[in-house]
Parts: C-alpha cells; sequence; structure tokens
C-alpha cells in the first residue's frame, strides 16, 4: 500500500471535494429514483386513457395543450 501525505491545503480542498461527489451522487440516486416511480405512473395513467379514448396504448411522443386541455399526439410517432 502506499501512502502520500498531502498539506493541509490540498488535503481538505480533496476531502471537500470527494464529500461533495459522494452527496451529489446520493443526490441522483435519489432523483433517479423519482424519475422513475413519475415514469411508472405516467405509463399507468396512459394505458388507462388507451383504454377509455382509444388512444395508442404506448405513445412514444405526445404534448399536452394546458388551455385546450388537449393531449396531442404527432402522426407517424404513434406505436
Amino acid at each position: 500500500m502506499r501512502r502520500l501525505t498531502l498539506d493541509a491545503e490540498q488535503y481538505w480542498k480533496l476531502r471537500a471535494l470527494c464529500s461533495d461527489t459522494q452527496r451529489l451522487q446520493v443526490m441522483q440516486q435519489a432523483v433517479l429514483e423519482q424519475i422513475a416511480t413519475a415514469k411508472r405512473k405516467q405509463d399507468a395513467c396512459l394505458a388507462d386513457l388507451a383504454l377509455e379514448h382509444g388512444l395508442p396504448e404506448h405513445l412514444v411522443a405526445f404534448s399536452l395543450e394546458d388551455e385546450t386541455l388537449t393531449v396531442v399526439i404527432p402522426e407517424g410517432l404513434q406505436v
């Protein structure tokens, strides 16, 4: 095992960067889990709408128009 002793400024700079990286990795994992949950909920909602309104079961792309409460499905992007 090799050991490298740093001066205090170098050491604490590296310690701060490592801590920041670790903190951000934990946040990233939490966000990825939240995205996965939201995506599952979105897919379930779209599947319900597909059954109720005859939409394609799997939409590749769509947009929502808030003013008209409309789901817009581009031509050729339906699966």
